[in-house]
């Protein structure tokens, strides 16, 4: 497996989006987010002058004003990488995992709440056969194909 800059190993692709589906909804909801926040940061910095590694710390870090998913959805919009729709559809996972990282109480995506809010999301509405999907497949589905938007 590759390491990340902390010498940290990284789940592989295919692993990650099987935890999403296959872990419970709040290992789902926060890997989904990492994942979109990850390949965000790619995709930002890809239309950057390149950054040494204390640059990059410093946009993305901390407090930096890259450091928060919803700063990197916005400039991300802003840039023109993605549209209305998948920025809607980020802040929505964006949404979903905050609030599952910031509660103690005993959640699930099956939650009318939750599953609501993955029913409409618009890169879900591109599924097939998203009526027999469970609210983690959708999470999962959403967050692939959001991530190759």
């Amino acid at each position: 497996m590759p390491k990340d800059h902390a010498g940290r190993q990284r789940m592989s692709w295919d692993d990650t989006l099987a935890d999403i589906r296959t872990g419970n909804s709040r290992i789902a909801a926060i890997l989904a987010g990492s994942l979109v926040q990850m390949v965000l940061k790619v995709a930002v910095t890809y239309n950057m002058v390149p950054l040494t590694k204390a640059e990059d710390k410093n946009l993305f870090e901390g407090s930096g004003p890259l450091s928060t998913l919803s700063a990197q959805i916005n400039v991300g919009y802003a840039l023109g990488l993605f549209g209305k729709k998948v920025r809607h559809d980020l802040h929505v996972i964006r949404d979903i995992r905050n609030d599952f990282a910031h509660t103690l109480h005993d959640v699930t995506l099956e939650h009318a709440d939750f599953a609501g809010r993955l029913a409409a999301l618009h890169s879900v509405q591109l599924l097939p056969d998203k009526s027999d999907k469970p609210p983690a497949d959708l999470l999962a589905s959403a967050a692939e194909l959001l991530c190759l938007s």
